[in-house]
């Protein structure tokens, strides 16, 4: 009986090829979230960490029993989120004293009243 010929096309994929191929896309995955989560802000930012200024480097850390400022300058990378848990209030209690506050458009320098 003969054999088929073999189409050059259709190679056999080894085991380890089958193997490595899915984990090398997990991975891939896995450092895109990072890259996206650290540009956005998510990363340093949301541990109260801030670069730049004289004390860089340092972290900044806060007790959520301290009573938050009445109002806050928004700086390069924050988020809604991010103040909501530096200052212990909820991301509700700002959009509700900031009628009108569109939280995808967040720009440095704009002030938000926390309290």
């Amino acid at each position: 009986m003969a054999r088929p010929p073999v189409i050059p096309d259709q190679r056999r994929t080894s085991p380890l090829a089958r193997i490595i191929a899915p984990l090398a896309l997990v991975g891939t995955a896995i450092i895109l979230i990072i890259v996206i989560s650290s540009s956005t802000g998510e990363g340093d930012s949301a541990r109260g960490e801030r670069g730049g200024g004289k004390n860089s480097g340092a972290t900044t850390t806060t007790t959520k029993t301290q009573k938050p400022p009445k109002k806050y300058e928004v700086q390069e990378g924050d988020s809604l989120s991010v103040i909501a848990d530096r200052f212990g209030v909820s991301v509700e209690e700002i959009t509700r004293l900031n009628p009108g506050i569109d939280a995808q458009a967040l720009t440095a320098g704009q002030t938000l009243k926390l309290r």
